[in-house]
């Protein structure tokens, strides 16, 4: 039975092969738009996480604070991974450093200008601004602290974008899952209706409706196996024109394509949305 329902989806797709390479082509572009978004995505994370590892909240100390105090008491809360200590002295020295030819300036001043302070890292699982911003708060309502400051802007951006990222992600994802739904689910019923009297006939001899079915719940699950082939090669083809063509390099950030892991889910999804519209078309057309 298995055997005689593979041969005759295969026979269906060879009947009708510009038919079922139009739809293999549309259904694989559906699908490579959300692939495109997922490299997107990835790649944002990536850059999230890597851009993370150096966030950093610099604390400004008044000067005759109990620094080991402070230190104490910033290390109880949950967010803190580490917490380093630069003095007067040591603030000076490196923007002396920094100065380069220009550091003579700094000797007309006279007194140290500036402040001793604390470097405070953040735990991955907080690197987001629903987190840091109230590590922030509770900061400065320590004693000893002048001032606090983190890159709070692009935090709150790329953590919005994210999220942002995520829910359009399901919102994509839905839609294209019914375009491929109705794609496989349209090319099916042409050859169902070209097929209309073979069926008529088959049905009168006695076939049961699974008979009749398993031809093409194997051409339509065919149909989104083989889109789902192609839009990875297609994916992974553009991915290496644009990585070739285009400067990624940024601090912190190596882009990168889709894992196996998430390749793989690609074809076997058109499989299961191209038998799902198979179910789909021969419902409507057996009833």
């Amino acid at each position: 039975m298995i055997s005689y329902h593979l041969s005759e989806g295969l026979r269906n797709i060879s009947r009708n092969k510009l038919l079922t390479l139009t739809a293999i082509f549309t259904i694989s572009v559906s699908m490579m738009i959300f692939g495109i978004f997922l490299i997107l995505f990835l790649n944002l994370n990536l850059l999230h996480e890597g851009w993370g590892e150096r966030i950093q909240i610099t604390v400004y100390l008044k000067d005759d604070t109990d620094k080991d105090g402070l230190i104490k008491e910033i290390k109880k809360e949950k967010e803190v991974a580490e917490v380093i200590y630069t003095s007067k002295e040591k603030a000076l020295a490196e923007f002396r450093k920094e100065l380069g030819r220009e550091k003579e300036v700094l000797d007309s001043i006279g007194e140290n200008p500036l402040p001793a302070s604390l470097d405070v890292s953040v735990k991955k699982e907080y690197r987001s601004s629903e987190f840091i911003e109230p590590l922030v708060e509770t900061i400065k309502m320590l004693s000893g602290v002048e001032e606090v400051h983190y890159g709070e802007e692009w935090v709150k951006d790329l953590t919005s974008l994210l999220k942002g990222l995520r829910v359009t992600g399901l919102f994509l994802g839905s839609l294209l899952a019914l375009g491929i739904i109705f794609i496989t689910s349209n090319t099916i019923r042409l050859t169902l209706y070209a097929r209309q009297e073979e069926i008529e006939i088959m049905k009168f001899i006695g076939a049961t409706k699974g008979f009749i079915r398993g031809p093409f719940l194997v051409e339509g699950a065919l149909q989104g196996f083989g889109a789902g082939v192609l839009s990875v090669l297609l994916l992974y083809l553009f991915y290496s024109i644009a990585a070739y063509g285009i400067d990624f390099r940024l601090p912190g950030f190596n882009p990168g394509f889709l894992a196996l892991s998430a390749l793989i889910p690609i074809p076997l999804s058109g499989f299961l949305l191209g038998l799902l519209g198979s179910l789909f078309s021969m419902g409507r057309f057996l009833k």
